[in-house]
């Protein structure tokens, strides 16, 4: 971005803001000379060679806006103004692409969400939820390493597998958590945010697998919600692969059987069907079929906890939903 361009951005903030406290105002006056400002700020910035849609874009909503606010009452001039509004915002998405351009296309939602076209609104929902790989979002895949000595990993997972006996494997498993001190997390990632301020400066656009925003950062709390996120996320991760060693070295060695599952699990609030459709979980995880055990273990757990509830004297349900 050029100098001019950086320039104009700050110039098209203070004019948009500019009509926002006018109108609050309702000074009338100010309101015209301040939308003339507008106009001829947007005709600087399209005859300039270089094409600055950040600039000129949110200017002509202000103007489109303004416009909607002083037909008033008169529903159908409003819509009329929104479409034209909708259909800029989505020509522009169609200029632009990426994930710029779905920014844009959620915007054109808001308004013609706001404004009653329905019609226009669900054209495009249609548009932002198409699959769209990370090529045509125009996102690039940043990567680093991390070097965790041998002897660390061997240690770690030797420990869940050079037990006692079965016993003692299923109670190290069960006891370790990969999140144990939420508040000792928040301190390190507030310092994190702190030494590296740069990557949290900016808004974010959280994508699902199929390239659909499913959330935008934008506030402070927001963002450090999503480095929390973040942070746990990794260490769920990380967890799931040194599990999956261990799942390997118990299965190979022998160390912990299906059988051995069933026999240990079974308890006062673990009964003998449970116990059995435990077992058979494990020993999906063991053919690798985790699908299959995770369908398996929800319902189980589930179960587990309501019981767990009732000798406890908690509600397990709430008929009112």
């Amino acid at each position: 971005m050029g100098a001019w361009e950086v320039a104009s951005v700050h110039r098209a903030d203070a004019l948009i803001r500019a009509l926002e406290l006018a109108s609050e105002l309702q000074d009338l006056a100010l309101v015209s000379e301040i939308a003339a400002d507008l106009v001829s700020a947007i005709r600087e910035t399209l005859v300039q060679e270089e094409w600055a849609p950040g600039v000129a874009v949110p200017m002509i909503e202000a103007l489109s806006l303004l416009q909607m606010q002083r037909a008033g009452g008169d529903a159908q001039q409003r819509q009329r103004i929104a479409r034209e509004a909708v259909e800029m915002w989505r020509d522009h998405a169609d200029r632009r692409g990426g994930l710029v351009g779905l920014a844009h296309l959620e915007r054109a939602l808001e308004l013609a969400r706001n404004e009653g076209l329905v019609d226009a609104a669900n054209e495009l929902r249609l548009l932002i939820q198409q699959p769209r790989s990370a090529d045509e979002l125009g996102m690039q895949e940043i990567a680093g390493e991390v070097t965790v000595p041998t002897e660390v990993i061997e240690g770690f997972v030797n420990s869940f597998v050079n037990t006692s006996g079965p016993e003692e494997t299923l109670a190290r498993l069960a006891m370790h958590s990969p999140i144990t001190d939420v508040d000792s997390d928040m301190r390190l990632v507030r310092d994190q945010m702190h030494e590296f301020p740069l990557q949290h400066m900016f808004s974010r656009v959280v994508t699902n697998s199929d390239g659909t925003p499913i959330a935008h950062i934008t506030t402070d709390e927001q963002k450090f919600s999503h480095a929390l996120n973040q942070h746990h996320s990794m260490a769920i991760t990380i967890w799931g692969s040194l599990l999956g060693m261990i799942i390997e070295r118990l299965t190979n060695g022998a160390h912990l059987a299906p059988a051995d599952v069933r026999r240990h699990v079974l308890g006062e609030f673990i009964d003998d069907p449970m116990a059995e459709g435990i077992a058979k979980a494990y020993e999906e995880i063991q053919s690798g079929d985790f699908e299959g055990a995770l369908q398996r273990l929800l319902v189980r757990i589930e179960r587990a906890i309501r019981h767990v509830s009732r000798g406890l004297g908690l509600p397990v349900s709430d008929l009112r939903k």
